[in-house]
């Protein structure tokens, strides 16, 4: 048959042109975007190269496929593509290889009438390592000897090159051997109380680190010995802002002492929950005359870790200290009563014999004019008397009322709230001198209202107004601030209001002073402690 080329050719060209107008007409899907993840299913813990069940999750729902592969070695799990159901794919068994460290895992997508070049690659890294950096515990060091058995553990934060550092987490375990551990703590912040742990007991440690991931370290370990000496509970306080002073409608309002301010505590600390007993104190002034820390004849003890010699404590006539044979300190009194008759020295004394057996260096320079860390008070390592802020913040404990557990309801020397929770003129004849036969305030301390003064580390000043941070004086004055019965003894009701405060010379002796500790908070790391804290004395 002949064949027509013009025939041909027209046809031809009228099909290319058919072509071209149907091409035309089709539409180019738009790239196709996954907001995907991978998650470890079931919150599994995973160290190093194991099987890891994955689930992947496409974020969208008309994803149907999906290629899960290493993005190291560009291995696929089985080497296919999997049909989706729904938005995500749980795959339980898959080997990302062996060696430690993160797995950058890959994901490609496809969704129906895509072609797989389409398809958006997602690279997730998942993490299989613990951190990088283990935590390091401080406080006590392992081995270490004479920890206060209110004692606490404290360490570095971890570090991490994949997870930051307040997301990850740590347990605490404590047992009197390495065999017989308990969980005693876990959360997150770089220390915890440990509580109450008796004298002269080892204790085993070991703290865990876990990451965001999941993936947790072996644990550092540690112990350390608690010492045999018998101290009061210590109460965490925290940091916060109170009200210091007293409003001019509170009677017996005294403007130049109680100017009501802002006072801003940015540090929690520590603080015995009773004054130190004669029993106490004895024992430590004891100890410190073996260690050489002091020297002792008939008129009372001196201290020796200055050139001024100052003295501790008096013997005379009405003291409750007598002057033993062999050149030891006892009482007269029962060793279970309140201290008594402490001068200033003698308490700031007393905080660095336990600082010295506890390890740390004494906080007092005794060279100027016996400032406490240079200054820096509320930085400062190991146990300390209470700054004048501190004191208040703590007989407080949150109230704003007169005293602690409400306001002033009586006069002169008697009110019902106070009789609570005090001893002043009104009950003074029941006052056994023993700590916390009265109920305690709100953060369980006892006897800050009324009964024996507390020395305070500050020198007293007029009070000032306005908003202050961590306030202290130590070095305009000479007279030290005493709390509790505003000096006198026994004190009236307006006394022993929370804002009521008097002075005297730090080497009086000639009234009923007393102490309550404090161990800073610079003993232990800075750091944030979280709501819950494992305490039961935490406000």
């Amino acid at each position: 048959m002949r064949i027509h080329w013009e025939i041909l050719f027209g046809i031809t060209l009228f099909l290319l042109l058919l072509c071209s107008c149907s091409h035309d007409k089709v539409t180019q899907p738009d790239p196709l975007v996954v907001d995907a993840r991978i998650v470890i299913a079931g919150g599994q813990t995973f160290t190093g190269s194991q099987v890891v069940p994955l689930t992947i999750v496409a974020g969208v729902a008309d994803i149907d496929s999906v290629q899960v592969f290493n993005v190291a070695t560009s291995e696929k799990v089985d080497g296919k593509w999997f049909v989706m159901a729904g938005d995500s794919l749980v795959i339980t068994a898959w080997d990302l290889g062996p060696g430690e460290g993160p797995k950058s895992v890959g994901a490609r997508f496809a969704a129906q009438g895509y072609s797989v070049s389409e398809a958006v690659t997602d690279d997730i890294v998942l993490d299989l390592t613990p951190p990088d950096v283990p935590p390091v515990v401080v406080f006590p060091a392992s081995e270490a000897t004479n920890v206060p058995s209110a004692a606490a553990l404290n360490w570095t934060p971890a570090q991490d090159s994949l997870c930051p550092a307040d997301e990850i987490s740590y347990a605490v375990y404590l047992g009197d051997s390495e065999q017989n551990e308990d969980l005693v703590w876990s959360g997150y912040g770089t220390g915890t109380l440990l509580g109450d742990l008796g004298r002269t007991t080892t204790w085993y440690w070991r703290l865990v680190a876990t990451d965001a991931a999941g993936n947790s370290d072996a644990g550092v370990r540690g112990s350390f010995t608690t010492w045999d000496v018998d101290l009061p509970e210590f109460k965490l306080l925290p940091a916060g802002t109170f009200m210091m002073g007293s409003p001019p409608t509170e009677p017996h309002y005294y403007a130049e002492e109680e100017l009501l301010h802002e006072v801003t505590l940015t540090r929690p600390f520590y603080m015995g929950s009773i004054n130190v007993t004669l029993g106490q104190f004895i024992e430590l002034v004891n100890s410190a005359i073996d260690q050489g820390l002091v020297t002792i004849d008939e008129g009372g003890v001196y201290d020796n870790l200055s050139g001024n010699h100052e003295k501790i404590l008096e013997f005379s006539i009405g003291t409750v200290f007598d002057y033993q044979a062999g050149g030891y300190v006892g009482t007269h009194w029962s060793i279970a009563r309140i201290c008594e008759d402490v001068n200033w020295f003698g308490a700031a004394g007393l905080c660095d014999w336990l600082n010295l057996k506890a390890g740390f260096a004494t906080v007092y320079d005794r060279d100027d004019d016996w400032r406490c860390n240079g200054g820096e008070v509320y930085g400062a390592v190991g146990f300390r008397l209470p700054t004048d802020a501190e004191w208040e913040y703590g007989c407080r404990a949150g109230s704003t009322t007169a005293f602690a557990n409400g306001d002033i309801t009586g006069t002169e020397c008697w009110d019902p709230v106070l009789d609570e929770i005090g001893w002043y003129c009104g009950n003074y004849g029941d006052y056994p001198f023993l700590p916390a036969m009265k109920i305690p305030n709100a953060w369980g301390l006892y006897d800050m209202q009324g009964g024996l003064n507390d020395w305070c580390y500050d020198k007293y000043m007029p009070s000032i107004g306005g908003s202050v941070t961590d306030p202290v004086n130590d070095t305009d004055g000479l007279y030290r601030i005493i709390r509790g019965s505003n000096g006198s003894f026994p004190g009236s009701i307006y006394d022993c209001r929370s804002a009521a405060k008097s002075y005297r010379a730090p080497d009086s002796t000639d009234g009923y002073y007393s102490l309550r500790l404090v161990l800073g908070y610079g003993a232990f790391l800075d750091h944030s402690w979280e709501t819950g804290f494992n305490n039961p004395g935490q406000p």
